[in-house]
């Protein structure tokens, strides 16, 4: 499809996404992954989404509020499609572990209700590109 194919809204997120402040990254990613179907498909416009979210942004994200924590794994899930951007975010590994750390400390009761269906998972076919080259 390609980003002049993409629509005003994706458009405008992605212009966002690649803003000067936090804020304005928060907003545009947030946007965007209302987009995520288009994104999933769209090679070039996931790239340009990449670009606007570096490795040190979305590790930022992984450190802060719960909320920005769910933006941060909602983009990472989206960006790990390929292989290429799965390096690119190996150094997100870290903040990602602390990130599922923490939220295991402050909600053990969500852990254990989440153990029977990533269990039913752990056998299906893995769709992201291996983090390790």
């Amino acid at each position: 499809m390609g980003l002049a194919g993409a629509d005003a809204g994706l458009q405008g997120a992605l212009r966002l996404a690649a803003g000067a402040k936090d804020e304005e990254r928060v907003l545009g990613v947030t946007l965007a992954l209302h987009h995520a179907e288009v994104l999933a498909v769209d090679e070039e416009a996931r790239a340009t989404l990449l670009r606007a979210t570096d490795p040190a942004f979305i590790g930022r994200l992984l450190r802060s509020a719960t909320a920005l924590q769910r933006v941060a794994l909602a983009l990472l899930r989206l960006l790990l499609a390929d292989e290429a951007s799965a390096v690119k975010l190996e150094v997100c590994l870290e903040p990602l572990a602390a990130a599922c750390t923490s939220a295991a400390a402050t909600d053990p009761e969500a852990l254990e209700a989440a153990k029977p269906e990533c269990a039913e998972n752990a056998d299906a076919p893995q769709q992201a590109a291996p983090i390790v080259p």
